[in-house]
């Protein structure tokens, strides 16, 4: 089997310096197939459309984030990957989940993120600080005065994953709106006040007069913002629909709220479902009957007799690891 290396060249701004981006990532292909572990499934999208990205972009070609001069260094979250091949798969498989079916309200918070798929090892080569266990988050503020790695975990999702003793088809339904469910109340977790104050104040810094008196006739008259108001300044379009200390039933906070999540949660589908995945992942899919991995040609590994999967289940994150196999 011919295992090729993928680098990814990130880069993470702490305290000025950059700290290189050190994990190597392989992926098994053997004759242009995309080789899976036996048993593996995964998700076919409903969700609008994507274009497909172009083969060497697929590949794994390097991705550069390192901050531009004047560029807002966004809280990085980690879509942790497990070393078990199996865990993988089934971690994999609720990202996927999530991030074609959640709740909008849970991926309007994702929009304020720079999301990254990385191991515990990978973490902490980034930011020196060591992680316990396997979390599903982990939250970095890169603006935050001591860089430190907030892990957020959840058990009872961990074990909804295996759905081994879910044979019927309304078990299996029910347990894959839970796992939606915990994923994106562990996501509201993962946004703190302190968090979005920092993040106001820089997105208020960078925007020019006009964007800032357009961005304030957004928040103060109830218009629904154009996606360059979206994409310039979440944070503060987050605080407006969902603030920390203002009553949930004030008629502005929900005016706000069902007009700015719905844009918000189309930023971050943008970023993540259409375009392409986090670094250090791609999407595949599969109906049970072989997988495919999107953007790549002639990829399609037939593998029969692996069962139904349901359709929310058939996109899934394919992470993008070094077993240390030749």
């Amino acid at each position: 089997m011919k295992r090729r290396n993928i680098l990814k060249g990130l880069g993470l701004g702490i305290g000025g310096a950059s700290v290189p981006w050190l994990a190597a990532f392989g992926l098994a292909e053997e004759d242009g197939e995309l080789c899976e572990q036996a048993g593996q499934s995964g998700p076919m999208s409903t969700a609008p459309a994507e274009a497909e990205p172009e083969p060497a972009a697929a590949e794994g070609a390097a991705v550069k984030t390192t901050l531009s001069p004047g560029t807002i260094a966004r809280p990085r979250l980690y879509l942790v990957i497990p070393k078990d091949p199996q865990l993988r798969y089934r971690r994999g498989r609720t990202f996927g989940e999530f991030f074609n079916y959640g709740a909008e309200e849970h991926l309007a918070r994702l929009a304020i993120f720079e999301i990254v798929c990385a191991t515990t090892d990978e973490i902490k080569a980034l930011t020196g600080k060591e992680v316990r266990g396997e979390p599903w988050l982990v939250v970095v503020d890169r603006k935050a005065k001591r860089v430190r790695p907030v892990p957020l975990d959840d058990a009872r999702l961990s074990r909804l994953t295996d759905d081994g003793r879910a044979s019927r088809g309304d078990d299996k339904k029910e347990r894959i709106d839970e796992r939606i469910h915990r994923l994106g109340e562990l996501v509201v977790a993962a946004v703190e006040p302190g968090m979005i104050e920092g993040l106001v104040a820089a997105e208020a810094r960078s925007l020019g007069a006009s964007l800032q008196e357009e961005l304030s006739l957004v928040i103060e008259q109830g218009l629904v913002p154009r996606m360059a108001i979206v994409e310039a300044a979440p944070a503060t379009l987050l605080k407006s629909a969902f603030p920390a200390r203002e009553p949930d039933d004030d008629w502005t906070v929900l005016r706000n709220r069902g007009i700015l999540t719905p844009r918000l949660a189309e930023l971050t589908r943008d970023r993540v479902v259409r375009s392409k995945p986090p670094a250090g992942a791609r999407w595949a899919r599969t109906a049970g009957c072989g997988t495919r991995v999107e953007g790549v040609r002639s990829n399609v590994r037939v593998g029969c007799g692996m069962g139904h999967v349901p359709e929310r289940s058939q996109r899934f994150l394919s992470f993008l690891v070094d077993d240390g196999e030749d």
